[in-house]
């Protein structure tokens, strides 16, 4: 359960990353998921999990950078500035944060928008080895717990960040119509780099896609093909399987489960919002995935309850 979740998240996210990219360097789409695909799978094959953790550290700073340029950039482009921002923000209701309906029918509802995250984060930081892996690289329990407890506090203020980036972006147009927008959420960003941007902060913002395409993409490949080692085939292989050889099959299965991403990232390249497809596609699968790791940690065992 956990392959199939992270082969469908992983490749919406590549989808999604290729997308900007295609727009910014006006290039075919499937070129932009191919490169993007080939670039990671080769330093991850080299490097394994400290390639994952020492790129992703760079690229994070690079895309949150870029981030905060781009944020700082359009509200100094605005002619009133921040009030001007908060003000027609405010009037196309672009700062409301919850639907506050208690409707299970409702996917934006406040209620069922809370149940979906607390435990898709249960299921994501509990039994998703793209995450758990970063945390097995720790030392000890207790600086793995701190770096989760991290995690949660980051979530928030990326979140706002990347939020007012978009509510910027609607702003910024509403000054400065655009016939040539496009009509898809998705394309909206990359459109506005490469029309409105100076070369320099252009470069910068690029240099975060990039690192947001290759960051979504290493740590993926290298969760996929170390499950699939450790859970798949090492239990089912006679006799003891040297380290040169478990280091073979990994990377063989990096490089097999970079050409599944990509065909999965080819079938959800043209969804109408890919955001939309990457919460969905998590929650076909995270439910169960978190159910059955409850049931085995919580349950009796030989008629002594669970360690756990």
């Amino acid at each position: 359960m956990f392959l199939f979740t992270r082969i469908l998240a992983s490749g919406v996210r590549v989808a999604a990353c290729a997308v900007a990219i295609s727009v910014v360097f006006n290039i075919p789409l499937a070129f932009a998921i191919v490169a993007t695909a080939t670039v990671a799978a080769i330093y991850t094959v080299a490097g394994g999990i400290k390639a994952v953790i020492f790129t992703d550290l760079l690229q994070f700073i690079v895309f949150v950078g870029g981030a905060l340029f781009a944020l700082g950039y359009i509200l100094s482009q605005l002619p009133g500035g921040f009030d001007q921002f908060i003000s027609i923000g405010n009037q196309n209701h672009k700062f409301d944060a919850f639907v506050w309906s208690f409707s299970w029918n409702d996917p934006q509802s406040f209620i069922a928008g809370s149940f979906f995250g607390m435990f898709s984060t249960m299921a994501a930081l509990g039994c998703d080895q793209d995450l758990v892996q970063r945390m097995l690289t720790c030392k000890t329990v207790k600086e793995s717990r701190k770096a989760l407890v991290l995690t949660g506090f980051m979530e928030v203020p990326m979140v706002l960040l990347f939020l007012s980036i978009g509510a910027s972006l609607f702003v910024y147009f509403q000054v400065f119509p655009d016939s040539s927008l496009p009509s898809r959420p998705d394309y909206v960003f990359p459109h506005f780099m490469k029309s409105a941007l100076p070369a320099g902060l252009c470069g910068l913002l690029i240099a975060g896609l990039l690192a947001a395409a290759m960051s979504s993409l290493d740590s993926a490949l290298n969760a996929l093909s170390s499950s699939a080692l450790v859970d798949l085939i090492l239990p089912y292989k006679k006799g003891s399987v040297s380290e040169d050889k478990q280091l073979l099959w990994a990377r063989g299965l990096n490089v097999f489960f970079a050409i599944i991403l990509v065909a999965v990232a080819f079938l959800f390249a043209h969804a109408e919002s890919l955001l939309w497809v990457g919460f969905k596609s998590v929650g076909y699968t995270y439910g169960g995935l978190l159910g059955i790791f409850l049931f085995s940690v919580l349950k009796k065992r030989n008629g002594s309850e669970s360690p756990y």
